[in-house]
């Protein structure tokens, strides 16, 4: 990852809890902390909503980490 500025790579955020949201409001709230999103499983349905992620909510990460986040529709059952 590629920083110009140095106090951006030395800042950090505490990753939220992201289950059972849809993905707009992932989106929204990733971006505002500085983080980004990588979608997983059905996020195009329109009633998915966030299952997992792959950063524990709490953690603390550097701005501009990735996080993935799975989506699947609570209707429809898991294989």
């Amino acid at each position: 990852m590629l920083y110009t500025d140095a106090s951006i790579a030395d800042q950090v955020v505490t990753v939220p809890d992201l289950s059972g949201r849809d993905v707009t409001a992932v989106q929204k709230t990733l971006t505002a902390l500085g983080l980004n999103l990588r979608k997983d499983g059905n996020p195009d349905l329109a009633s998915a909503v966030a299952t997992t992620q792959d950063i524990a909510a709490g953690t603390e990460v550097p701005v501009g980490s990735v996080v993935t986040v799975s989506f699947h529709d609570p209707n429809i059952p898991a294989d």
